[in-house]
This record gives structure tokens, sequence and C-alpha cells, in this order.
């Protein structure tokens, strides 16, 4: 099995996954005073039917609370609170103090989008899809908190994953403070559940096969 995340200007942190069963990797940014995060997502993942995979920016609040936006391909016999054998694109919240919910849009997983989240001031967190908010806003208890470009999976593991965060002539990952002017990520820190492979300013995560001998 190969799971792969590529992404411009990762950074990673060891925080709570959306799922305790999940395996995740990346990176993040070293702060807690993001209120967006976006980057062009691209790739490809081939999944089993108990098996599903995602690939997003997020924000995650320093203690808790979480929004995150991107790519997701289930198996057939594959349900998350996105649904079953969902294909396409999700948008996952958790209040701080609350369950994860998720909305799924019909896409095409893996095509070239433009995926940002962003806190409103005054309002909550809206995602959008290059460039038209696409849902929210939700108020979910935290207004900033350490920007991510995260591959994950969830149930049985991919046979293939590679996700890019920020492709060639693409919009780079990317982050904001004052929610006007973003910023590229060119130093973050990655995080590994195990299996992942993460390259650097043009963020790749490939998630490698275990091999019985």
């Amino acid at each position: 099995m190969l799971r792969s995340i590529t992404a411009v200007g990762l950074v990673a942190l060891a925080v709570a996954a959306p799922s305790a069963l999940a395996n995740q990797g990346g990176k993040y940014r070293g702060s807690g005073s993001d209120a967006g995060s976006r980057a062009n997502i691209t790739g490809s993942s081939s999944v089993p039917s108990t098996g599903g995979v995602i690939a997003t920016v997020r924000t995650q609040g320093v203690s808790d609370g979480l929004f995150q936006f991107g790519h997701i391909k289930e198996g057939t016999s594959f349900t998350s609170n996105c649904g079953t054998g969902t294909i396409g694109y999700m948008v996952e919240r958790k209040a701080v103090g609350g369950s994860y919910l998720c909305n799924a849009f019909f896409g095409v997983f893996g095509s070239n989008h433009k995926f940002s989240m962003l806190h409103v001031s005054g309002s909550g967190w809206n995602a959008y899809l290059d460039g038209s908010k696409i849902d929210g806003p939700y108020a979910l208890g935290y207004t900033s908190g350490l920007a991510f470009a995260v591959g994950e999976f969830n149930g049985s593991a991919p046979s293939s994953y590679s996700m890019t965060f920020g492709a060639s002539g693409g919009t780079p990952w990317q982050y904001t403070v004052d929610r006007t002017n973003w910023i590229t990520i060119n130093s973050a820190s990655n995080f590994n559940d195990g299996g992942w492979m993460i390259t650097s300013l043009s963020v790749s995560v490939h998630h490698q096969p275990v091999r019985k001998p």
C-alpha cells in the first residue's frame, strides 16, 4: 500500500486526529494565530472497499476545535461522518467540546482545485472552492489555530496515495493571520502516524506499503 501527500510548504503537529482510528501524515505551521489555510490540492489514491482517504487544508485550535476542507474518497463499504462510499469534496468541523461533523460535495477526487478555509471575523469559519464559498459560516469556539496540510486514511489502508499541496502553477500552501493577506509557508514541521513519506516545499506525502517478508 502506498500513501503519499505532496504539499508546498507543509507544517505538521502531533495533535489529536479527527478520528481515533485515523492515520495521518503532513505538515503544520508552528503558530496558534492562523485564521485560515489554503492550497491547490491534486493527486490520486486507490482505496479498498473498507477504507477511505482525505487530503485537506486545516486549522486546528491549540487545545480543541478543527475545521478542514479538501478531497475525500471512500470505498463502497466504508462509512464515516461524511456518508458511505463518498467521493468528491468534504468540509469537516469540530466545535470546541463538540463532535466531528461533515458536509460532502460532488466533485472529482484528486482534481486540481484551490481549497481555502478562513475564519471571517465576527462570523465563523467558511470553506471556499476556487474562491467561491461552498460552506459555512460555523462558529466553532476558536478563532485562530495551527495551519495544516494533511493526508489521512481511515479504516483499511489505501493501496496507493499521492497528494500535492501547491503544485506548479497553483496556489502554494499558505496561511493568513489578518484574514486578508496570504503568506506562503516555507518552513513547517512534519507529523507522521506511520508510513508517510513527506517532502517539503512542494509538499508531497506518500504512504509506503507494508511489505511482508
